[in-house]
C-alpha cells in the first residue's frame, strides 16, 4: 500500500484506463502519473483524446474501466478535492450579459482560494477593462478572461485543455511563461496541447497521444528539437536594423512574408517582432501527428 508521503508527491495517477470517446476511438488501457510541482504536456493532433481524459480526471466523463486517483483519492467519492483544482474545458463559452469584473468576481463563489484583485490586474495588463462586456470581446480576449477565471484560483493542480486556443504568438508566450511561473510557486500543471512548441519550451514531461493512445512520455531533455522559424508579415517597410535582435541567425523573404531563422533568446526575439506593426507572426513548427510519429 502506497504511504500518504507518495500520494502527495503524485497529484495525478491514472491506471489502465478505458473510454471510448468517439464512435471509431478509443482510450485503451492507459496508465501515467503526473508528479508534484511538474508541468506535464498531453500532446496530441485534435481528436486525440487528450481532452477526454481531461475531463475524466474531473469526474466529468465516466471512464468504462480503470482507476483515477487525483492526491491519492478518488474524485468521485470525494468531490471536495474540486477544490484544490482548476480546471479550463476546451467547451466552456462566457456567459453573455456580464461585464469582465462581474464575470470575474462570480468566480470567486466557486472556489475558496481566489484571488479576484490578481485577476483584474491581469486582464488590465493585457487590455482588458473590467466595465467592459463579454459579449463585445474578441475571441482572444474571451480566451483571456477563462484563463483569468481559472488562473485566479490559487489551486494545488492547473488542469487546462489547449489553454493558448486563439491567442496571437506573444499572448501564447506570455501565457505559457506564466504556467512556468505557477508550477515555480508550488502548483502541478497538466495541459493538453497540438503545437510541440508549446511541451518543448514549458513541459517537464510530455506524453504523446495518437487515436486514444498514449504512445511514449518523455522527458524534456528527451524531446526531439526542430529548427526555430517564425513567419513574420509586417505592415511597414522593414528594414536590417529591426530583425537584428540576438539569436536571430537569418532571414530570407517570400513576397511580403519573412522567413525568421534563430537559435536562441526566442522569448526576447517574440516580443520585439510583436511590438512591431505586422499583419501574421507565427512559429513555424511541426505537424504534431508528423513530431509524434517519430517517438519510439
Amino acid at each position: 500500500m502506497r504511504g500518504k508521503e507518495e500520494e502527495r508527491r503524485v497529484p495525478v495517477r491514472i491506471t489502465g484506463l478505458s473510454k471510448r470517446y468517439a464512435a471509431d476511438r478509443k482510450i485503451s488501457s492507459l496508465s501515467f502519473a503526473v508528479y508534484q510541482q511538474e508541468i506535464f504536456c498531453l500532446l496530441g493532433s485534435q481528436g486525440s483524446g487528450t481532452g477526454a481524459v481531461l475531463k475524466m480526471l474531473l469526474d466529468i466523463v465516466h471512464p468504462e474501466s480503470g482507476k483515477i486517483e487525483i492526491f491519492g483519492e478518488n474524485i468521485a467519492r470525494n468531490p471536495r478535492l474540486k477544490d484544490r483544482i482548476s480546471y479550463l474545458s476546451r467547451d466552456y463559452q462566457l456567459p453573455d450579459g456580464y461585464s469582465v469584473e462581474q464575470l470575474i468576481t462570480m468566480t470567486g463563489s466557486f472556489f475558496s482560494q481566489v484571488d479576484l484583485d490578481w485577476a483584474l490586474d491581469f486582464l488590465n495588463a493585457q487590455g482588458i477593462k473590467s466595465d467592459w462586456k463579454i459579449n463585445r470581446l474578441s475571441r482572444e480576449k474571451r480566451q483571456l478572461v477563462k484563463l483569468a477565471q481559472v488562473l485566479s484560483n490559487q489551486s494545488d493542480l492547473i488542469i487546462l485543455d489547449r489553454p493558448t486556443a486563439g491567442l496571437e504568438l506573444a499572448r501564447q508566450n506570455q501565457i505559457l511563461l506564466l504556467l512556468k511561473e505557477l508550477r515555480d510557486r508550488g502548483a502541478t500543471v497538466m495541459f493538453s496541447s497540438s503545437q510541440p512548441f508549446e511541451a518543448r519550451k514549458i513541459a517537464d514531461r510530455t506524453g504523446f497521444f495518437h487515436q486514444g493512445s498514449l504512445l511514449a512520455v518523455r522527458g524534456k531533455e528527451e524531446l526531439a528539437e526542430f529548427p526555430g522559424k517564425i513567419i513574420f508579415v509586417p505592415q511597414f517597410d522593414i528594414r536590417d536594423e529591426h530583425l537584428t535582435i540576438p539569436g536571430i541567425t537569418g532571414w530570407t523573404r517570400e513576397n511580403d512574408r519573412f522567413i525568421i531563422h534563430y537559435q536562441a533568446n526566442e522569448d526576447e526575439i517574440i516580443k520585439k517582432l510583436s511590438s512591431l506593426p505586422n499583419l501574421l507572426l507565427k512559429l513555424e513548427q511541426p505537424d504534431p501527428g508528423d513530431y509524434i510519429s517519430g517517438v519510439k
